[in-house]
């Protein structure tokens, strides 16, 4: 069993970003949205999968729910922003390969969230 909050964080993360990045391409290729609103789509159902798995298996909280949703949410959006601003100009500015773009944003976001809703939402 994994003990440290940070590991089980990251794998639980991976599934996450799967479904997050699975999602988007889902979105960008077959749908044909642009990068933005795709990765705003993905981000959203990566975020909640991560959420409800860290609140039961990582952090084993079950008090103050909502308040707790609503805190991961403000983060993770904060995180969506970013992303999206960091997709919009690597892709449409720059020419950069979206899934590339997608990949390092969500990598670079990674460690800051957890070490929010590490002190913040599952305190």
């Amino acid at each position: 069993m994994l003990k440290n909050t940070f590991v089980r964080y990251f794998v639980i993360g991976i599934s996450g970003a799967v479904l997050d990045f699975s999602i988007f391409a889902l979105f960008y290729n077959i749908v044909g949205v642009g990068e933005v609103i795709a990765n705003l789509i993905g981000s959203f159902f990566g975020f909640n999968n991560n959420f409800f798995l860290n609140a039961h298996f990582n952090f084993k909280a079950k008090d103050k729910f909502l308040v707790r949703y609503f805190t991961y949410f403000m983060i993770c959006l904060f995180g969506m922003i970013v992303t999206s601003v960091f997709l919009y100009v690597t892709v449409s500015v720059l020419g950069f390969d979206p899934y590339i773009s997608k990949f390092f944003a969500m990598a670079g976001i990674f460690v800051l969230q957890y070490a929010l809703n590490k002190k913040i939402t599952f305190k």
